[in-house]
């Protein structure tokens, strides 16, 4: 009997559009997976100087990859920029480095946000204009979206009111008609925090009242908490 090797993944979970209903394609849903792999790895264990070469012959590059970018993500979403820094610049080397161009949009365009928190306008400017060009050169609609968001967080912060209205519109023009309502609210949001940063509180209000409503109609009752405070803050 051959030796066999095995790789255990449990609970790996991921949003995905697949599906055959034309709903499950657009608006996309949770998976979440259980993988045993098999195989004879002693050549490539062998061969290896230590576990990341092993890990790049069997193929994780790609994984850890989006492992990073969702490190990035979290921490980001917590207000922690720096580390979310460290783990977004982890996979965009990744990306780059395997040619991943929808792992390397990501990375860039939801990176912006946070180079903008620690004073790297230029590199956060940078970053958004090369997610914006490698979405456009690949077609993917949706990351292109993203990227034109965050294109409009590097106006606002330069104070380019006509910019950042007409990039925040592109980007939520193309939210809603990929049918994504969790992107789109959350582009409101950002639109609204935008606005009051450049004191049209009442072009906010309404940005702000849309998220709220999103969020609550596809039970995303925490994010539509920390919305309304935004919103009741906006009052005062």
């Amino acid at each position: 009997m051959l030796k066999s090797d095995v790789i255990r993944i449990h609970n790996a979970v991921f949003y995905a559009y697949h599906g055959v209903a034309s709903d499950e394609q657009t608006l996309g849903g949770k998976f979440e997976i259980d993988v045993e792999l098999r195989a004879d790895l002693s050549a490539a264990l062998d061969e290896a100087k230590n576990a990341y070469a092993v890990s790049e012959k069997i193929g994780y590059p790609r994984l850890m990859g989006w492992s990073e970018f969702v490190e990035g993500l979290a921490l980001s979403r917590r207000g922690q920029a720096r580390g979310a820094l460290t783990a977004f610049d982890r996979a965009i080397k990744r990306a780059r480095k395997i040619d991943e161009a929808r792992l390397l949009v990501s990375a860039l365009a939801e990176s912006v946000p946070s180079r903008i928190k620690v004073g790297e306008r230029l590199q956060a400017k940078d970053d958004a204009q090369e997610a914006i060009d490698i979405a456009q050169r690949t077609g993917v609609r949706l990351y292109e979206a993203v990227a034109l968001r965050s294109r409009a967080e590097v106006a606002a912060q330069e104070h380019d009111s006509k910019a950042m209205d007409n990039l925040f519109a592109r980007a939520l023009g193309l939210f809603e008609e990929l049918q994504n309502p969790t992107e789109a609210a959350e582009t409101h949001v950002r639109w609204a925090e935008a606005l009051q940063s450049d004191g049209r509180a009442s072009e906010a209000r309404p940005h702000f009242e849309q998220a709220v409503a999103a969020f609550e109609l596809r039970g995303l009752r925490r994010r539509a908490a920390t919305t309304k405070t935004s919103l009741i803050a906006l009052a005062h």
